[in-house]
């Protein structure tokens, strides 16, 4: 998935927080893939999970549902990264 355009980065306070959101997604075969947290995106946890930009809403559906909380939501645009906030998240 790296250097996807269509791909958006979900990033996390902890490291045990984007453990627990990595097991919730992979039981839900979003396509999402665990990596380290690139460059131009910010946050206090190295990882961060990568997700077909349209998968974000349901990944951030499950999530919520399952109390799991994330920080930020980027998405690659042609300057790098840009934070959003997806429609239907919250």
């Amino acid at each position: 998935m790296p250097g996807n355009q269509d791909e958006s980065v979900m990033t996390f306070q902890t490291t045990f927080r984007v453990m627990m959101a990595d097991r919730t997604l992979s039981a839900e075969n979003l396509g999402h893939g665990l990596s380290p947290t690139p460059d131009g995106v910010e946050s206090p946890c190295g990882l961060c999970i990568r997700v077909p930009a349209a998968n974000v809403g349901d990944a951030t559906e499950l999530l919520a549902e399952k109390r799991i909380v994330w920080e930020q939501i980027y998405r690659r645009s042609a300057g790098g990264w840009e934070s959003y906030e997806p429609d239907g998240a919250g």
